[in-house]
């Protein structure tokens, strides 16, 4: 499979439209947009073909097989033979959705000139490598989890600058208009459907089999009472909650 991605975003409003349940809309469409950069496909081996590509940044058939094959051992022993195969097309469009996810946002941390403190990942490295079991190095810890050394250093860099990013964006004045909100809403209806639903309140003035007449006696006043505040307009949801 061969896509080719235009996504040029602006992530002053894509962050603040966060706020509506969106992080990236991204566009997927066919043709030749970067045929240019493509190797022909009389050429192209296997392992080179290209399984999608964002502005020009490609992800290959090989490396999304070394993730999954990867993933796959690391869980192997707990999926069920018969359900690997689902499970491991599940994880191809994970992948490729990371992928382009966070392209798009490593292109606007370029962008924005986002730098961190290299003593910010040291730090987050040693927390994690502090969360080894007893006996167990970080390459052992990180192995069973199907991601190396490097790998999980490259993640936390990018959370890291990812986050000052979208804090530097949040902190904008940019307001959506009511168009944007209302095209967002029309594209995501499904998000926002929801059955109707019922909140139901009750006042319970429990008596108990073992009650002797007299505590059975002061329950009964209290509910009488109650229902008398009811009758002159009492809060209802106030008297549950009180009682």
């Amino acid at each position: 499979m061969e896509i080719s991605i235009v996504a040029k975003r602006d992530l002053r409003k894509t962050v603040l439209l966060y706020g509506l349940m969106v992080l990236l809309t991204i566009s997927f469409i066919s043709g030749d947009a970067f045929a240019e950069e493509k190797a022909s496909p009389a050429k192209e081996t296997a392992e080179e073909a290209v399984v999608v590509e964002v502005n020009g940044v490609k992800f290959t058939q090989k490396e999304l097989d070394e993730k999954i094959e990867r993933t796959i051992a690391s869980v192997q022993s707990m999926v069920p033979p018969e359900q690997v195969g689902q499970f491991k097309a599940n994880l191809k469009d994970k992948l490729v959705e990371d992928f382009v996810t966070r392209t798009l946002i490593n292109e606007q941390i370029e962008k924005n000139k986002i730098a961190i403190d290299g003593t910010e990942v040291d730090k987050a490295m040693k927390e994690v490598e502090a969360k080894a079991p007893p006996g167990m190095t970080l390459e052992e810890m990180l192995k069973q989890g199907g991601i190396t050394v490097e790998e999980l250093k490259e993640n936390i860099e990018f959370s890291l600058r990812a986050n000052k990013l979208f804090e530097k964006e949040i902190q904008t004045d940019y307001v959506p208009t009511d168009a944007e909100i209302k095209k967002y809403y029309d594209d995501n209806k499904k998000r926002f459907d929801k059955p109707e639903t019922v909140h139901a309140r009750h006042i319970l003035i429990k008596v108990d089999e073992k009650d002797d007449d007299a505590a059975k006696a002061e329950k009964k006043k209290k509910i009488e009472a109650l229902r008398k505040q009811l009758l002159d307009g009492a809060d209802f949801e106030k008297l549950a909650k009180e009682n």
